[in-house]
């Protein structure tokens, strides 16, 4: 039998799994959004006037791969490029008004899905499982977390 933290690890694999299956049939407007997009507007709406190079590093891909994914995520009009007023060489992104309506209504139903299934613990699993991750976030290095 696995040690207990592979069975963690595994559980975890296969409850992530399970949740993006679940999240992956979604309403009609965010139908063709997949993880990687959702995941860069999230960093662009965390910081907005980030750069394409901090876009790459968070996404841990090259800058001409980053220039490229933005330029789809233009395309669907989700994001908009613009120069840096003081230094014109540096360009900076943001949401658009269509991006930041995508990103709600695909959270939100990510959140509703989320409740769904954590609804299935008695509530003083709830409250455990609250604990044991509230813990487990503040044992994290600085270095783990995102930029």
């Amino acid at each position: 039998m696995p040690d207990s933290l592979d069975r963690i690890i595994d559980l975890t694999f296969e409850l992530r799994r399970t949740c993006r299956q679940k999240m992956s049939c979604g309403p009609k407007e965010t139908e063709g959004v997949n993880f990687a997009q959702v995941h860069a507007l999230l960093l662009i709406e965390k910081q907005p006037g980030m750069t394409m190079k901090e876009l790459a590093k968070a996404l841990h891909i090259t800058s001409p791969s980053a220039t490229s994914f933005v330029s789809r995520l233009e395309k669907s009009h989700w994001v908009e490029r613009y120069h840096d007023p003081l230094n014109r060489r540096l360009v900076r992104l943001r949401m658009s008004p269509t991006g930041k309506k995508l990103l709600h209504v695909k959270m939100s139903k990510r959140r509703n899905e989320l409740k769904d299934i954590l609804r299935l613990l008695p509530a003083k699993d709830q409250i455990a499982l609250a604990r044991i991750l509230k813990h487990l976030l503040a044992s994290l290095p600085a270095s783990f977390s995102h930029p």
